[in-house]
C-alpha cells in the first residue's frame, strides 16, 4: 500500500532499486585496529567502494580481541578483503567456504607462513593472496585498489595519495 502511495508521485522506482540494493551481498572490509598500518588500508578501500558508489562493510579487527567467523554477517557478505592481518590459525579457511572471495593484503611474515607455505594447500581456491613482506600494508592494498579503480585511486578530489 505505502509503494502504491509512493508510486503515484513517482517514488516506487527508485525506492524499490534502494531495498534491493540493500539486500544484495556487500564486500566487508576487515582491517587491522588500532594499526595507522591498518586504518590507512582501510582508507583505500573506502576510497575505491566509495568512487564505485558500492556499499560495504568495515569491521575492525583487533589482533588483541580478534572477530571470530561466527560473529560477522556471512549471509550478508560477497567479497571478505582482510587489510593488514590474516588472524588466527583457520580464519581464512572458514570464512573462505561462506563467501564468493576472500582478499587478503598483508606484509606480516605470520601471513606468509599461514598462507603461502606448506599449510596453503587447505586454503580455498577462492581466495586471493596479496602478500609482499617488502611494503607496507597501507601500500598493499592502495596500489590494490588503484589497479583495480582504473584510472587511479589519486583522481577521486583528494589529491595526490601516491604512497
Amino acid at each position: 500500500m505505502a509503494l502504491n502511495a509512493l508510486g503515484g508521485l513517482g517514488l516506487a522506482k527508485p525506492i524499490t532499486t534502494m531495498i534491493t540494493t540493500m539486500m544484495q551481498k556487500k564486500p566487508a572490509v576487515l582491517y587491522h585496529y588500532p594499526c595507522p598500518d591498518g586504518a590507512f588500508a582501510a582508507l583505500a578501500a573506502h576510497l575505491f567502494f566509495s568512487a564505485a558508489c558500492l556499499l560495504v562493510m568495515f569491521f575492525p579487527n583487533t589482533i588483541y580481541n580478534p572477530i571470530a567467523s561466527n560473529k560477522l554477517p556471512l549471509a550478508e557478505i560477497s567479497d571478505i578483503y582482510l587489510l593488514d592481518f590474516v588472524d588466527p590459525s583457520g580464519f581464512v579457511q572458514e570464512i573462505s567456504s561462506n563467501v564468493s572471495r576472500v582478499v587478503v593484503s598483508d606484509h606480516h611474515r605470520t601471513a606468509v607462513e599461514g598462507l603461502c607455505g606448506e599449510s596453503s594447500c587447505s586454503v580455498g581456491e577462492n581466495v586471493e593472496k596479496v602478500i609482499d613482506i617488502q611494503r607496507s600494508g597501507a601500500t598493499i592494498a592502495f596500489y590494490y585498489f588503484e589497479e583495480r579503480a582504473g584510472s587511479g585511486l589519486t583522481d577521486l578530489n583528494v589529491g595526490s595519495m601516491r604512497v
